[in-house]
Protein backbone atom coordinates (compact mmCIF):
# COMPACT_ATOMS: atom_id res chain seq x y z
CA UNK A 1 0.00 0.00 0.00
CA UNK A 2 1.39 3.24 -0.92
CA UNK A 3 0.29 6.71 -0.44
CA UNK A 4 2.41 8.74 -2.40
CA UNK A 5 -0.12 11.81 -2.92
CA UNK A 6 -1.10 11.39 1.17
CA UNK A 7 -1.68 14.56 2.72
CA UNK A 8 -3.16 15.78 5.62
CA UNK A 9 -5.93 17.94 5.90
CA UNK A 10 -7.86 20.15 8.90
CA UNK A 11 -10.26 18.06 10.79
CA UNK A 12 -13.97 19.45 10.11
CA UNK A 13 -17.24 18.63 11.00
CA UNK A 14 -18.08 18.24 7.60
CA UNK A 15 -15.32 16.00 6.71
CA UNK A 16 -16.58 13.82 10.00
CA UNK A 17 -20.38 13.87 8.76
CA UNK A 18 -18.80 12.47 4.89
CA UNK A 19 -16.61 9.81 6.72
CA UNK A 20 -18.62 6.41 7.11
CA UNK A 21 -15.67 5.35 10.24
CA UNK A 22 -13.31 7.64 12.10
CA UNK A 23 -9.90 6.13 13.23
CA UNK A 24 -8.12 7.59 15.52
CA UNK A 25 -4.76 6.86 16.96
CA UNK A 26 -5.36 7.51 20.86
CA UNK A 27 -8.11 8.22 22.78
CA UNK A 28 -7.59 11.98 23.12
CA UNK A 29 -7.75 12.18 19.43
CA UNK A 30 -11.54 10.53 19.53
CA UNK A 31 -12.50 12.50 22.01
CA UNK A 32 -10.66 15.69 19.84
CA UNK A 33 -13.36 14.36 16.99
CA UNK A 34 -16.17 14.29 19.42
CA UNK A 35 -15.63 17.44 20.91
CA UNK A 36 -16.07 18.93 16.68
CA UNK A 37 -19.12 16.50 16.64
CA UNK A 38 -20.58 14.41 18.84
CA UNK A 39 -23.14 12.90 17.04
CA UNK A 40 -20.19 11.25 15.58
CA UNK A 41 -19.87 8.73 18.30
CA UNK A 42 -21.05 5.84 16.53
CA UNK A 43 -18.39 6.18 13.95
CA UNK A 44 -15.51 7.37 15.99
CA UNK A 45 -12.98 4.18 16.80
CA UNK A 46 -9.87 3.90 17.90
CA UNK A 47 -7.40 2.21 15.15
CA UNK A 48 -6.19 -0.20 17.08
CA UNK A 49 -9.19 -2.55 17.92
CA UNK A 50 -7.28 -4.05 21.15
CA UNK A 51 -8.09 0.04 22.32
CA UNK A 52 -4.79 1.14 23.06
CA UNK A 53 -3.39 4.53 22.23
CA UNK A 54 -0.81 4.73 19.29
CA UNK A 55 1.89 7.73 20.76
CA UNK A 56 3.43 9.89 18.37
CA UNK A 57 6.73 8.78 17.94
CA UNK A 58 7.73 12.75 18.06
CA UNK A 59 11.81 13.11 19.06
CA UNK A 60 12.03 9.25 19.61
CA UNK A 61 14.62 7.33 17.65
CA UNK A 62 14.26 6.52 14.01
CA UNK A 63 13.63 2.82 14.68
CA UNK A 64 10.65 4.14 17.04
CA UNK A 65 9.49 5.60 14.05
CA UNK A 66 10.16 2.58 11.75
CA UNK A 67 8.25 0.50 14.47
CA UNK A 68 5.66 3.00 14.48
CA UNK A 69 4.60 3.25 10.95
CA UNK A 70 4.42 -0.94 10.68
CA UNK A 71 2.09 -1.01 13.74
CA UNK A 72 0.00 1.27 11.90
CA UNK A 73 -0.09 -0.27 8.44
CA UNK A 74 -0.85 -3.47 10.26
CA UNK A 75 -3.41 -1.96 11.98
CA UNK A 76 -4.80 -0.32 8.86
CA UNK A 77 -4.53 -3.68 6.90
CA UNK A 78 -6.52 -5.52 9.69
CA UNK A 79 -9.39 -2.63 9.43
CA UNK A 80 -9.33 -2.53 5.87
CA UNK A 81 -10.11 -6.36 5.81
CA UNK A 82 -12.87 -5.73 8.88
CA UNK A 83 -14.49 -3.40 6.33
CA UNK A 84 -14.88 -5.86 3.53
CA UNK A 85 -16.63 -8.70 5.96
Amino acid sequence: MRFSKARSIPLTRRAIEGADVVYAMTRSHAGAVLSIDPEAEVKVRLLDPEGHDIPDPLGAPQHVYTETARRIRDLLERRIKEQSL
